[in-house]
């Protein structure tokens, strides 16, 4: 999580197929970009919504909605983060 803004045009460009995956083999499936500017740790869980949760990076921020587990199905973000016991402060990485 380096950029955001780069992050959300690999998103935009691979969308679909093959996706855009984290280290840890995370896929994003939806996402936007939140802002571009502000610095934050990389990985950073800033924001825990209904439906998404806003993960820093070391430029800007992204807010994801949907992403996929390594060999599981698609889930929304906020499952996923209740499932792995993360709160906002932990990395999501």
């Amino acid at each position: 999580f380096d950029d955001a803004e780069t992050i959300y045009n690999k998103y935009r460009a691979f969308e679909g197929w093959p996706g855009i995956f984290t280290t840890e083999g995370l896929k994003i499936i939806e996402m936007q970009l939140v802002e571009r500017e502000k610095e934050h740790r990389s990985g950073l869980i800033t924001a825990i919504g209904e439906r998404s949760i806003v993960v820093g990076c070391l430029k800007g921020s992204i807010e994801i909605t949907t992403l996929q587990p390594p060999s599981k199905k698609p889930m929304d973000a906020v499952s996923y983060l209740r499932g792995r016991g993360l709160q906002i402060g932990d990395l999501l990485i």
